[in-house]
C-alpha cells in the first residue's frame, strides 16, 4: 500500500472499500485478475476510467462530509443525483418519488452493501426548473441564500436613476 496522490489508478466497485468520491484513502495496487465484478445495485466508480493500472482501498484517512439531493426510489432507497455516490438507506422515507429531497450520509458499515444517511430537507417537485436548479446549486456548494445585510448596503437607494446624459457619455 501506498498514499499519495495517484491519478493512474482505476478503483471500481467493492475494490472502493465504502470510500465515497472526494474522501482521502490509502490505496495499494492490484492485478487485473484480483479485480472484484460488482453487482449493478453497488456499482461505483471512486476513481477515473483511467484502465492503467488496478487498485483497491485499503483505508480511509478523511471522509468528506457529503450531502446529495436525489429522490427515493420505489423501492424505498435514496438514489442520488450525482451517479458518483451509491444509493443510501434512509430511515425516513417519502411515498412520493417525485420530490426531490437533501440526504446526508453518515457512515458505511462494515456489514453493509449501501451507506446510511438522514433527511435534511425537501427541495420540491422533480423536473421543476427552480428545484433542479437548487440541486444543482446545493450539490456544487454555491450558497443561494439572501444577500448580508453589508452586501446589500453597497447597493444604490431604489430610488436610484441613472440620468440619460451619464449613460450616453460611457
Amino acid at each position: 500500500a501506498f498514499r499519495g496522490s495517484v491519478g493512474d489508478i482505476s478503483i471500481e466497485g467493492t475494490n472502493c472499500n465504502r470510500a465515497l468520491d472526494g474522501d482521502e484513502v490509502v490505496v495499494e495496487r492490484v492485478q487485473e485478475s484480483q479485480v472484484v465484478e460488482e453487482e449493478d445495485d453497488v456499482r461505483l466508480n471512486c476513481g477515473e476510467d483511467l484502465k492503467t493500472s488496478s487498485g483497491r482501498v485499503v483505508g480511509i484517512l478523511k471522509r468528506r462530509p457529503v450531502e446529495l439531493c436525489g429522490s427515493f426510489e420505489s423501492s424505498g432507497r435514496f438514489r442520488p443525483l450525482d451517479r458518483r455516490f451509491p444509493r443510501v438507506i434512509v430511515e425516513k422515507r417519502f411515498k412520493n418519488t417525485d420530490t426531490r429531497i437533501v440526504v446526508k450520509i453518515d457512515g458505511w458499515d462494515a456489514s453493509s452493501k449501501l451507506p446510511r444517511g438522514h433527511f435534511v430537507a425537501e427541495l420540491g417537485k422533480r423536473g421543476d426548473k427552480a428545484t433542479e436548479t437548487t440541486c444543482i446549486l446545493r450539490e456544487l456548494g454555491v450558497a443561494a441564500g439572501p444577500f448580508s445585510a453589508k452586501a446589500m448596503g453597497c447597493l444604490p437607494s431604489p430610488d436610484f436613476n441613472v440620468e440619460a446624459d451619464a449613460l450616453h457619455s460611457k
